[in-house]
């Protein structure tokens, strides 16, 4: 082979790597598809509530469900949440969980519920993140929500795009419920009374806190020193 065919094969070849290259770069740049993710929070707040009747009546024993979550998309191009739900049920209980879909997004300041807006589609761009605090109602106009000291889970489902079914993200999560939460929530129940919501520490609920030695921290948190 003369020598300038080689060079000219050479150039041919660091022609086709680089266009390869190229190729890959801008797929990875500009064409690869969404890659939605999600944060669910791990604060739950819950409270009896007031829903409207056929005939616009104000009813007391609802139950909603405040929970914060964050959507983010670190790809180049972008997508849609389309539909969040959630569902609770008891542990020792399987075969009754309770599923709900988003009714608000609200803001919360100061205990209080200040703003808030039906929920709907959530738009999230590429290389986006979105934070949201959402409501999930259970009205009392069907089989009632009782709320008892026990052991939970936690299930949060989310939509993607033109997804029809089956949710794309899903999230578990145990929590626990003691006597004194209960019995607030229920008194407030039976007297007609709204209460500021109860918080439950989804995941970690032994763990709201504690004192402990420097020796448990390290054991249990990792600290170094």
């Amino acid at each position: 082979m003369k020598q300038s065919d080689l060079l000219a094969s050479i150039g041919i070849v660091i022609s086709l790597v680089s266009f390869f290259v190229s190729a890959i770069v801008a797929y990875y740049t500009y064409f690869r598809p969404a890659d939605p993710k999600m944060l669910v929070g791990k604060n739950l707040l819950f409270f009896p509530s007031y829903f409207s009747d056929a005939k616009g009546n104000k009813v007391f024993g609802g139950i909603s469900f405040f929970l914060p979550i964050t959507f983010y998309n670190w790809r180049s191009k972008g997508t849609s949440i389309t539909q969040i739900r959630l569902a609770i049920g008891r542990k020792d209980n399987p075969k009754k969980y309770f599923d709900m879909v988003a009714a608000t997004f609200i803001t919360y300041i100061d205990d209080k519920a200040q703003n808030s807006e039906v929920a709907q589609p959530i738009p999230l761009p590429s290389q986006s993140t979105v934070s949201k605090f959402i409501r999930f109602d259970w009205n009392p106009f069907g089989e009632k929500f009782e709320i008892k000291a026990g052991e939970y889970e936690l299930i949060v489902l989310a939509w993607v795009g033109d997804d029809k079914e089956k949710a794309k993200l899903t999230e578990n999560f145990p929590f626990f419920i003691n006597d004194l939460e209960a019995e607030t929530y229920n008194q407030a129940l039976s007297n007609n009374t709204p209460i500021n919501p109860v918080c439950v520490i989804l995941d970690n609920s032994s763990n709201f806190q504690n004192v402990w030695t420097k020796d448990n921290l390290k054991a249990t948190y990792g600290i170094m020193n």
